[in-house]
């Protein structure tokens, strides 16, 4: 076998054992429709995630974090 053959030969099956596996790491990816509720704080981390974002923003002559709604628009 002549060694442009060989090389080209070496290529093809390494490319395919690389697109192989990326195909099966893709698909692996792939699932159904999840099953969480959509929340991603419990209901006492998002009273604390208020609350750090009032110590961070106070109420001063203008509305702090609790009066813009920073908490819930964080979670």
């Amino acid at each position: 076998m002549e060694r442009r053959a060989a090389v080209k030969n070496m290529a093809f099956l390494i490319g395919g054992a690389l697109s192989a596996t990326t195909i099966g790491v893709f698909l692996e990816g792939c699932s159904g429709p999840s099953k969480s509720d959509g929340k991603l704080f419990s209901d006492d981390q998002q009273l604390l995630i208020t609350e750090i974002a009032d110590i961070i923003i106070p109420t001063t002559s203008s509305p702090g974090a609790k009066a813009a709604g920073v908490g819930p628009f964080i979670t």
